[in-house]
């Protein structure tokens, strides 16, 4: 923001609001202060309020909660769930005796490599939900327009709600992502 704290990054910061809390209680307001502004200012700059308000209109959930991906996931499904006639059971009266299948994790060699290259895999889990319509509810409706995956899992192609969601979040996700290339060309400064 090209305005700096009233601590500088040399000083001992605990040190030094230790000792603006014995000998100079307006310094260290002030010092509270600046960093609040920083802050508010940082949010201004970036945009980060109205996006959090756009994620809570979307996910359904309060500002305060919009870090709980599971609880945005419920908001979003079990009514959609619960029109198409089913209701879902509490998650905390199902007993597991055994942990759901994960993907395989290769331990890693450390070392230096050469040709190494990176591969987007973010979109890998909506892509394959999406064009296999993987969800709950098609997976009950597995009888019904029929589709398989490549280890044999059967999911309807026509009863499903998870892989339409999906298609609209990625569409939301590309706008925001040219509303974030136009609109924040200064994002150098950080």
């Amino acid at each position: 923001m090209g305005i700096g704290k009233t601590i500088t990054p040399d000083e001992n910061k605990i040190e030094e609001i230790d000792r603006l809390f014995k000998e100079d209680k307006t310094a260290l307001a002030e010092y509270n202060l600046q960093d609040a502004i920083l802050v508010t200012d940082i949010y201004k700059e970036t945009g980060l309020i109205e996006l959090s308000i756009h994620r809570a209109q979307i996910s359904g959930l309060l500002m305060d909660q919009l870090g709980m991906m599971t609880a945005a996931f419920d908001h979003f499904y079990l009514p959609r769930l619960h029109r198409a006639g089913f209701v879902a059971p509490n998650l905390k009266d199902i007993q597991t005796t055994e942990h759901a299948a994960g993907g395989y994790v290769i331990e890693p060699n450390p070392g230096i490599y050469e040709h190494v290259i990176v591969l987007d895999f973010r979109s890998l889990y909506p892509s394959i939900i999406q064009t296999f319509k993987i969800d709950p509810y098609s997976l009950l409706m597995k009888d019904v327009d029929t589709i398989e995956t490549l280890n044999g899992y059967k999911f309807s192609s026509s009863l499903h709600i998870l892989p339409d969601f999906i298609d609209e979040l990625m569409k939301l996700r590309d706008s925001a992502k040219k509303k974030k290339t136009n609109n924040f060309p200064r994002q150098s400064k950080f």
